[in-house]
C-alpha cells in the first residue's frame, strides 16, 4: 500500500490506538506494529508533524496590548497604553481613572481584579484631551494631510499609518476607520515627504514670491495710492519762473524804453505822462505773463496725471511679472505634488492590492486550518479502510483455505466415525482426498491426530472475530450458492 505522509499530518498515537480498539479485527501484533511505525515517524521531542501551505502570509507580530472586553466595555488602560500615555492611575476618592495624577475620565465598569472599563468613545475623548493639554493635538491622518494638498499621501498598510513612505506612530482609530496621530508626528513626516519629494508648499511658493515682489508692489501701489492730490503753485512752477523772468525783463526793457522816449520828448525831463506810458508798457508784459498762468496750470496737471499713469504701469507690468512668475512656481510646486499624489495614489493601490491578496491568503489559510483536520481525517479513514480490505482480503482467503482444509478433514473423519479405532492411520486415498500430507516419520495421521488439528483450527477461527465473521460470511455464501 502506498504511503500516504507526505501530503498528509501523520495520526497520532492516541488516534492509533483509539482505532485499536474500536476495531477488534485488529491483531495485537498488528496493532504493535502501526504503533511503532508511528513512533519512528515521529521528529525527535516527540513533536508531530505539521502540515503548513507555500505562500501563505507571514503572521504579524502584535506589539500593541489586546485589549480586554467586558460587557461591551473595552480595558481602560490598555487602550491608554496603546495610545502612547503610560503613566495611568486611580483616584480613589474620585474613582477616575487618572493619567499623570490628573483624572480624565469616569470608567463605566469595574471587574474583580480591578480592571477599569468603558466605552471606547470615552476613552477616545479622554486620549484627546491628554495630548491637548500637552499642546500637541491629535488629528486625522488623512483629512490633515489631503488639506495640505497632498492627496494620497496618507496610506493605511499592514496596520501601519504611513505618509509619505513614513511611518506614523497611530493613537487610535475611530469607529469609522479614521487614524489618529499626534499633530506634531504627522507634520515631522510631511515634512520629510516634501523635503524628499522637492515639494515646498503653497505657503513656501507664497513666501518665495513675497521676497521678491512684495516689497515692491507696495512700494508702487503706495506711490499711486498716497500721492499728494495735484494743485498748482506759481512759485514752485519752473516754467511759470522762466516765463515770469522773461516777462519781467522784457517789461522793463519796455519800461525803460517809454520813459526815455517821453523824457526826451521833454526835454529830458521826466514827466507824468512818461510814467504813465512806461508804466503801460511794463502792465502789458505783466498782463501776458499772467494769460500764461492757465496754460501752466493745464501743463502742470497734465504732468500730474501722466506721472500717474506712468505709475499705474510700472505697477501693471510689475504684478504681471511677479503673476507669471508666481503662477510658474505655483505650477511647478502642483506638479510635484500632482506626481507625488499619483505616486502615492499607484502605491495606495498596490498597497490596497497586497492588503486584500494578505486577507484573501489568510482567509484561505484559516479555512485550510479549518479543513485540514477533516481531510486529515477522511485520508485517514481510507487509509485505514484499505489496510481493513487489504487485511481482510487475506484473512478472507486464509478463512477459505481454513475451511476447505477442515471440510476436508471433516469428510474424512465422517468416513471413519464408525471404524472404532480411533488410532488407526488413514489411507494414502483418504489422504490423497482431503489433501492431507503424510507426517515426518512417513505415515499418515490417524483418526485422532486428525480430530485435534480440526478442534486446534476450529479453536483459531473462533478466537479471532474476523476469521469467525469471514467464516460465517463464507459458509452463509456456500449455503446460499
Amino acid at each position: 500500500m502506498a504511503s500516504t505522509q507526505n501530503y498528509v499530518k501523520q495520526p497520532d498515537e492516541q488516534t492509533v490506538q483509539q482505532n485499536i480498539n474500536q476495531d477488534k479485527s485488529l491483531t495485537s501484533s498488528f496493532a504493535q506494529q502501526a504503533v511503532n511505525a508511528l513512533k519512528a515517524n515521529q521528529p525527535q521531542g516527540g513533536q508531530t508533524n505539521t502540515m503548513t501551505r507555500s505562500g501563505s502570509a507571514a503572521n504579524n507580530v502584535m506589539t500593541r496590548q489586546q485589549i480586554p472586553v467586558m460587557d461591551g466595555l473595552s480595558g481602560v488602560r490598555s487602550m491608554l497604553n496603546n495610545s502612547g500615555i503610560q503613566n495611568v492611575g486611580w483616584n480613589d476618592s474620585t474613582k477616575n481613572v487618572t493619567i499623570d495624577g490628573k483624572d480624565y475620565l469616569t470608567p463605566g465598569k469595574i471587574s474583580d481584579d480591578g480592571t477599569a472599563y468603558a466605552d471606547r468613545q470615552t476613552i477616545q475623548s479622554a486620549v484627546n484631551q491628554y495630548y491637548r493639554d500637552r499642546g500637541n493635538p491629535l488629528v486625522g491622518a488623512r483629512n490633515y494631510v489631503d488639506s495640505m494638498g497632498l492627496s494620497n499621501a496618507a496610506t493605511w498598510s499592514d496596520g501601519q499609518l504611513m505618509i509619505g513612505g513614513q511611518q506614523v506612530p497611530v493613537a487610535y482609530v475611530d469607529e469609522n476607520g479614521t487614524a489618529y496621530a499626534k499633530q506634531t508626528d504627522v507634520d515631522s513626516a510631511i515634512a520629510k515627504y516634501k523635503q524628499n519629494s522637492g515639494i515646498t508648499g503653497n505657503q513656501a511658493v507664497y513666501d518665495n514670491w513675497d521676497s521678491k515682489y512684495g516689497g515692491r508692489i507696495n512700494d508702487a501701489l503706495d506711490t499711486i495710492l498716497n500721492r499728494e492730490k495735484w494743485s498748482y503753485d506759481t512759485e514752485s512752477d519752473p516754467a511759470y519762473q522762466a516765463y515770469h523772468n522773461a516777462y519781467t525783463r522784457e517789461g522793463n526793457r519796455a519800461y525803460q524804453n517809454a520813459y526815455a522816449q517821453m523824457a526826451a520828448n521833454t526835454g529830458g525831463y521826466g514827466s507824468s505822462a512818461g510814467m504813465t506810458a512806461a508804466g503801460q508798457q511794463m502792465n502789458y508784459y505783466m498782463q501776458q505773463l499772467n494769460d500764461r498762468v492757465p496754460e501752466l496750470m493745464q501743463n502742470s496737471y497734465n504732468r500730474y496725471m501722466g506721472e500717474q499713469e506712468l505709475n499705474r504701469a510700472a505697477l501693471n507690468s510689475l504684478l504681471g511679472v511677479a503673476d507669471n512668475d508666481y503662477s510658474k512656481a505655483y505650477q511647478a510646486n502642483r506638479d510635484s505634488i500632482n506626481d507625488s499624489n499619483t505616486a502615492n495614489y499607484y502605491s495606495y493601490l498596490r498597497d490596497t492590492a497586497a492588503r486584500d491578496y494578505n486577507r484573501q491568503v489568510e482567509t484561505e489559510d484559516r479555512q485550510w486550518r479549518y479543513q485540514e483536520p477533516i481531510l486529515q481525517n477522511q485520508v485517514r479513514q481510507s487509509n485505514y479502510d484499505t489496510d481493513r480490505y487489504e487485511r481482510n482480503a487475506d484473512l478472507d482467503l486464509q478463512a477459505k483455505q481454513i475451511s476447505n482444509q477442515m471440510a476436508a478433514m471433516q469428510s474424512v473423519l465422517s468416513k471413519y466415525q464408525y471404524s472404532g479405532n480411533i488410532d488407526m492411520p488413514i489411507s494414502a486415498a483418504d489422504a490423497a482426498m482431503a489433501g492431507i500430507p503424510k507426517k515426518e516419520d512417513g505415515t499418515y495421521p490417524t483418526i485422532r491426530e486428525i480430530q485435534n488439528a480440526y478442534a486446534n483450527l476450529h479453536y483459531d477461527v473462533f478466537e479471532n472475530y474476523d476469521l469467525r465473521t469471514l467464516a460465517a460470511e463464507l459458509a452463509m455464501k456456500q449455503q446460499y450458492s
